[in-house]
């Protein structure tokens, strides 16, 4: 008899695990409906789950920590696809002013050096879709942004301030993380150093 208890209790228990995970996202595979409400295709979700990041670290020289991309159409990219290409990460919020001030700056040099395969991920600090699309829209933001809407993006990468930004080489290794405004003249001067 004890043990039929025992059984019961564990089934309960996975049971209710079961529908805490599947409550919490777990089972979801599309972008939420607020992204794709946007209209936005270059906003996407971010999660580190499922993401294994045993070998990686935020040194210098170090493979970056991998995150999944979900966009509005259902297509999904991890940041380690990018390997190959120079890549930075900003993270940013629409409440944050120097964000807003150095913003300018990285959406000029997208459209610079895309081309020459230079990827720009934004990565927006716990708000809302609708929210980062007005600011997206404000500053004319055509390369990937990133909603970390549970901050486990930003916890991956030990962000403690915003703006802060990540500059990854072409073999997906870590070559600076700068806290703080960036100005244009020290904003090329990264990117030259991951080009």
């Amino acid at each position: 008899m004890n043990s039929s208890r025992k059984s019961r209790s564990l089934l309960a228990l996975i049971l209710l695990l079961t529908v805490a995970l599947l409550a919490a996202g777990c089972g979801g595979s599309a972008a939420s409906d607020e992204v794709v409400a946007t209209g936005l295709p270059n906003l996407a979700e971010a999660t580190t789950r499922g993401v294994n990041n045993a070998q990686r670290g935020l040194e210098p020289g170090q493979l970056a920590p991998d995150f999944t991309l979900q966009f509005p159409d259902g297509t999904k990219t991890q940041l380690s696809d990018w390997q190959g290409q120079p890549v930075v990460l900003n993270f940013w919020a629409t409440w944050c002013a120097p964000c807003r001030e150095e913003m300018p700056e990285f959406v000029a040099a997208h459209e610079r050096y895309q081309d020459d395969g230079l990827v720009i991920v934004g990565v927006n600090a716990q708000e809302t879709a609708s929210q980062a699309a007005g600011f997206m829209n404000n500053f004319n933001m055509t390369f990937p942004v990133a909603l970390d809407t549970r901050g486990d993006v930003q916890q991956l990468y030990n962000v403690r301030g915003l703006p802060t930004t990540v500059f990854i080489d072409r073999e997906g290794r870590i070559v600076e993380r700068w806290a703080g405004l960036l100005s244009a003249p020290a904003l090329e001067e990264l990117l030259a150093e991951i080009r």
